[in-house]
C-alpha cells in the first residue's frame, strides 16, 4: 500500500474512533444524569412523605406518653389538676392536627397494606382516644365511665403510635435500601458500559497506535533519508560544480529548446567570454556571438553555430580551429530521460593545441634521430622499401652510400658522449648542405650515416662522397685545446647491382666502407663481389673465436651499477653490465660495444645471454640484501621459446624471488620483433619478474605499441638525458615520456645523469628513477654487496 493511501486510512479511522468515543461519552451523560434525577426525585418523595409523616408520628407519640404520664400523675397527686387538664387540651390538640397533617400526605404516597393497616388501627385508637378526652374535659366527673376507660385507651394508642413509627421508619430505610441497591446496579452497568466501550475502542485503539507508531517511524525514516538523499544531492551537485569549475574541458549545457542551460568557467576562457557576463537562456548562436573568437577552419561553416544533431547519437573528436589559432576537439552527448526522449545535449571542448604540437612533434621525432634531425634508422628503411618498389617497378637504380666516423669511439672515450653528441650534429649539419632535396639522408646508429641518391655511372659515383670525406676533413674541432679534424669511411652499393633488398644493400654497402677503412680510411669504395674473403670477414671470424674461447674458459664479468631514487637517491636496484677478459690477454678487460655485436651476428648472443643470467641469478641468491638486478636481454634471445623456462629453472634453484629480477630489452628489438616480444614479456611477468624497456624514446615509434607491451618500467634513452638543462626541446619531450609513464602507471628511469643540475630537473620532471657517473661507475664490487 502507497505510505499516501495508507496515512488516509489511518486519519479516516482516528476520526471514526474520535466521533465514537464523543458519542459515547454524551450518552453516559446522559444515563447518568437521568440517574441522577430520577434518584433525586425518589429521594424528594421520601422526604414529602416520610419526613413530615415520621415527625408528626414521633410527636403524637411523645404527646400520648406525656399524656399518660400526666395521668399517672394525677392519681398521684390531686395537686396537679391543672396539669392534667393541660395535658389533656394539649393532647388534643396534637392528635388534631396530626390528622390534618397526615391526610394532607395521604394523596402523594401510597404506603404498603401493612403501613397502612396500622395507620387505620392508629386512627381508631386515636380517634377512640379524642372522645374520652373530650367526655372527660365535658363532665369533669372522676366517677365518668370515660375516665376509667381513659387509661387503657391511653396505653393502647401509645402502643399503635410506637408501632406505625416503627413502621414508617423500617419502611423509610427498606426504600432506601432498595434506592442504594438500585443506584448500585446502575452504577455497575455505567461502569460495566465504560469499560466495553473500553474494550471495544482497544481493538481499534492498539492497532491505530501502532499504525500510527509505524507511520511515524516510517515517515521518520522516509524524512532521514529524504535528509540524507538532499545532503548527498546537495553534496554531488557542490562537487560537481567543483569538479566542473577545475576542469580544463570546457562544458555547454543546453536543453530541448537548443538554449544555453550551463556553461563551466573554462568554456567561457575558451572563447574569452566575459565570466560575469549571463548566458543562461541565450541559443549557441547568440552564445558565439558574445565570443571575440570564431572558426577559422572547421568542418561546418563559420558563425553557424555547433553543427546541428538530427539523431541521438553521438558525434566525437569534431576538431575545430579557432581564430586565435587555437585547436578545439568538440564532442557531442545527448541528454535522454528514461524513454530515451530527448531533454537537451552536452557539449564539451577540449583545447588541444599543445597535443597537436607535441603529437606533430614526436611524428617527426618518430621519423627523424633527436639528436641530428634527419631520418632515423626505421624511416630510412621505409625509405629504402619504397625506392626499391618504385625501381622495381620503373627498371630503375639507385646508389646507398654508408659511412661512419673513423676513430670516432676516441672522442667519446676520451672527451664524453657530450662532446661526441656534439661532433655528430655538427658533421650531419655539414653533410646536409650537400645533400638535394631528391636524396635522403639517415643516421642509422652510433656514427652511422646512410644516403640514398640517384644512381651514377662509375666515372661520377665518387662525386657526392668525394664532397662528402672533404666537408668532413675540413671542420676544425677543438676539444680541450686539443684541434682534432675527423675523416670519414664511405662504402657504396648499388641497385640492382649490388642487391634487391634492404639487407643485402645495407651489408654489402658496409662491406665496402670497411674495404674503404683497410686502404687507410678518409676514403670511398665501390662494393666488388668478386672479394672472395675481404679482410672484414676475417676480423669478424676472429672474433668469434675469440668468444667462444671466452665462453669455453668462463672468461665473462658482471659489472654493476646502481639505479637510484631520484627523491633521496637511495638505492633501487642494480644494472648488470657484462665485461669479457681476453683469451690472449687474461689481464685485459674488453669492453661490451667491441664483441657483442659481433656476438649478435655470430648467434654467440644467446649463450652470453643465458651465462649472464644464470650469473645474475646466483648473485642475487648470494646476497639476498641486494634489492633487485636488472639484466639486458638481446633481441636475437628472447625469441627462443625455452629462454622463459631457462630463467625460471634458475629462479626455482636458487630460490630467488621473482620480483628481484628485472630483464631489460631495448626498445628497438622489442619493435622490430613486436610479436615475439609480447609473448616473451607476458611469459616473465607470469613468471613474477619485471620487464624494463630499454633506450625508450630512440625512435619514438614504441608510442603505438607502448599500450600492448606489458612492460613495468621505462629507461629514457640517454641523448635525452646527457644535456638535458641546457636543451629545451628535450626536457618538453622527457616531461611527454613521464606523463604517458604515469598514465599507463609506469615507472621511469633515466640514465647518463652526470650532474646535480640534471638531477634535480629530472625530479621536477616527474622521473622516479636515475642512473650515471654522478652516483657511480660500473664496477665488479658494487658497494651494495658490501
Amino acid at each position: 500500500m502507497k505510505p499516501g493511501v495508507q496515512k488516509k486510512n489511518i486519519l479516516l479511522r482516528v476520526y471514526l474512533l474520535i466521533a465514537l468515543l464523543m458519542l459515547m461519552g454524551i450518552l453516559k451523560a446522559v444515563l447518568l444524569t437521568y440517574h441522577l434525577h430520577q434518584q433525586q426525585r425518589i429521594n424528594d418523595q421520601l422526604n414529602q412523605y416520610y419526613n413530615p409523616l415520621i415527625y408528626h408520628t414521633e410527636n403524637l407519640t411523645e404527646t400520648i406518653q406525656g399524656l399518660n404520664y400526666s395521668y399517672r400523675l394525677r392519681q398521684l397527686s390531686v395537686a396537679d389538676e391543672d396539669i392534667y387538664v393541660r395535658a389533656l387540651s394539649n393532647t388534643a390538640y396534637v392528635i388534631d392536627r396530626y390528622l390534618r397533617e397526615t391526610k394532607s400526605l395521604e394523596t402523594e404516597a401510597q404506603p404498603n397494606r401493612a403501613i397502612e393497616n396500622a395507620r387505620i388501627r392508629m386512627e381508631n385508637d386515636i380517634n377512640n382516644l379524642v372522645k374520652i378526652m373530650n367526655g372527660v374535659l365535658a363532665t369533669n366527673d372522676a366517677s365518668d365511665e370515660s375516665i376509667r376507660q381513659l387509661p387503657d385507651q391511653i396505653q393502647s394508642a401509645d402502643l399503635r403510635t410506637q408501632q406505625y413509627s416503627r413502621l414508617l421508619i423500617n419502611e423509610r430505610e427498606d426504600i432506601h435500601t432498595v434506592l442504594l441497591s438500585e443506584s448500585s446496579n446502575k452504577t455497575t452497568f455505567v461502569i460495566q458500559l465504560i469499560v466495553g466501550t473500553i474494550i471495544f475502542a482497544a481493538f481499534i485503539i492498539i492497532p491505530l497506535v501502532m499504525n500510527i507508531r509505524k507511520m511515524i517511524i516510517e515517515t521518520h525514516h522516509a524524512e532521514l533519508r529524504q535528509r540524507k538523499l538532499r545532503e548527498l544531492a546537495e553534496l554531488e551537485q557542490s562537487r560537481l560544480a567543483s569538479l566542473l569549475s577545475a576542469l580544463n574541458i570546457g562544458i555547454l549545457l543546453e536543453d530541448s529548446q537548443n538554449q544555453v542551460e550551463y556553461v563551466n568557467p573554462a568554456f567561457r576562457g575558451m572563447w574569452e567570454i566575459d565570466k560575469d557576463k549571463p548566458l543562461t537562456g541565450l541559443t549557441i548562436n547568440q552564445l558565439l556571438n558574445e565570443s571575440p573568437h570564431g572558426y577559422s577552419e572547421s568542418k561546418h561553416p563559420p558563425n553557424s553555430g555547433l553543427p546541428e544533431q538530427k539523431t541521438h547519437g553521438i558525434r566525437k573528436h569534431l576538431e575545430i580551429k579557432v581564430t586565435n589559432n587555437r585547436i578545439l576537439k568538440q564532442s557531442f552527448y545527448p541528454v535522454l530521460d528514461g524513454k530515451k526522449r530527448l531533454l537537451g545535449r552536452l557539449w564539451t571542448f577540449e583545447d588541444i593545441t599543445s597535443e597537436r604540437q607535441t603529437a606533430e612533434q614526436l611524428l617527426y621525432l618518430a621519423e627523424h634521430d633527436a639528436l641530428t634531425g634527419l631520418l632515423n634508422r626505421h624511416s630510412f628503411q621505409k625509405s629504402m622499401d619504397s625506392m626499391i618498389e618504385k625501381c622495381r617497378r620503373e627498371n630503375g637504380k639507385f646508389s646507398l652510400l654508408y659511412f661512419d666516423l673513423d676513430e670516432f669511439k676516441y672522442i667519446n672515450d676520451t672527451f664524453g658522449h657530450g662532446t661526441g653528441d656534439g661532433v655528430l650534429s655538427r658533421i650531419a649539419n655539414q653533410v646536409s648542405t650537400l645533400i638535394r632535396s631528391t636524396e635522403s639522408f639517415a643516421r642509422v646508429g652510433g656514427d652511422e650515416f646512410a644516403i640514398l641518391t640517384a644512381f651514377e655511372p662509375v666515372e661520377k659515383v665518387g662525386v657526392l662522397p668525394e664532397r662528402i670525406i672533404s666537408a668532413i676533413s675540413s671542420i676544425p674541432f677543438q676539444f680541450e685545446d686539443t684541434s682534432i679534424r675527423l675523416t670519414a669511411s664511405i662504402g657504396i652499393a648499388n641497385y640492382p647491382d649490388h642487391g634487391v633488398n634492404v639487407e643485402d644493400l645495407v651489408s654489402h654497402a658496409d662491406t665496402a666502407m670497411y674495404e674503404a677503412k683497410k686502404k687507410g680510411k678518409n676514403r670511398w669504395a665501390l662494393y666488388n663481389h668478386d672479394h672472395k674473403a675481404p679482410q672484414m670477414m676475417v676480423e669478424r671470424m676472429s672474433w668469434s673465436r675469440r668468444i667462444d674461447l671466452a665462453l669455453q674458459q668462463d672468461l665473462l664479468i658482471l659489472y654493476f651499477q646502481g639505479v637510484y631514487y631520484t627523491n633521496n637517491q637511495a638505492l633501487s636496484h642494480l644494472e648488470v653490465l657484462v665485461r669479457m677478459y681476453d683469451p690472449a690477454d687474461k689481464q685485459s678487460i674488453i669492453m661490451p660495444g667491441e664483441f657483442i655485436p659481433i656476438a649478435e651476428k655470430t648467434a654467440q648472443i644467446a649463450e652470453i645471454d643465458r651465462i649472464v643470467l644464470a650469473k645474475s641469478i646466483a648473485t642475487l641468491a648470494q646476497y639476498p640484501h641486494v634489492p633487485a638486478l636488472a639484466v639486458n636481454i638481446s633481441g636475437r634471445t628472447f625469441d627462443e621459446p625455452s629462454l622463459p623456462e631457462f630463467i625460471r629453472e634458475q629462479l626455482v634453484s636458487c630460490s630467488v624471488d621473482p620480483k628481484r629480477l628485472v630483464l631489460e630489452l631495448t626498445e628497438t628489438e622489442a619493435v622490430s620483433d613486436f610479436q615475439d616480444a609480447q609473448r616473451f614479456i607476458e611469459t616473465i611477468n607470469q613468471i613474477g619478474c619485471r620487464v624494463c624497456l630499454d633506450d625508450f624514446g630512440n625512435g619514438f615509434s614504441t608510442f603505438m605499441y607502448l599500450k600492448y607491451l606489458n612492460v613495468q618500467i621505462l629507461k629514457v634513452d640517454g641523448m635525452f638525458i646527457r644535456d638535458l638543462p641546457k636543451n629545451y626541446e628535450n626536457q618538453v619531450l622527457v616531461k611527454a615520456m613521464v606523463n604517458i609513464a604515469q598514465a599507463l602507471n609506469k615507472s621511469v628511469v633515466a640514465e647518463f645523469v652526470e650532474n646535480d643540475e640534471t638531477l634535480a630537473l629530472l625530479k621536477s620532471l616527474g622521473v622516479q628513477f636515475a642512473q650515471g657517473y654522478y652516483f657511480d661507475k660500473p664496477t665488479d664490487q658494487h658497494k651494495a654487496f658490501l
